[in-house]
């Protein structure tokens, strides 16, 4: 894969739901592409302007932002 177009148009999509323990990641960003490569999820789909990967939806993380105050 490698990120072609638009700097704005490489999106990267995570689809997961309730009832199914995996989660995919649709991705046209060469970024985020070589970072879930070298982090070894499933590569489903290599595209020449997109990838999807599968993995478990555990792996799948949102951190809340820290503001960190001079104290």
């Amino acid at each position: 894969m490698k990120g072609m177009g638009p700097r704005s148009e490489r999106e990267t999509i995570i689809c997961f739901d309730d009832d199914s323990e995996i989660a995919t990641i649709w991705t046209a960003s060469d970024s985020i592409y070589r970072r879930l490569k070298k982090a070894n999820f499933e590569l489903i789909e290599d595209a020449e302007r997109h990838a999807i990967f599968k993995l478990p939806k555990s792996q799948v993380k949102f951190r809340k932002t820290r503001i960190l105050t001079p104290e």
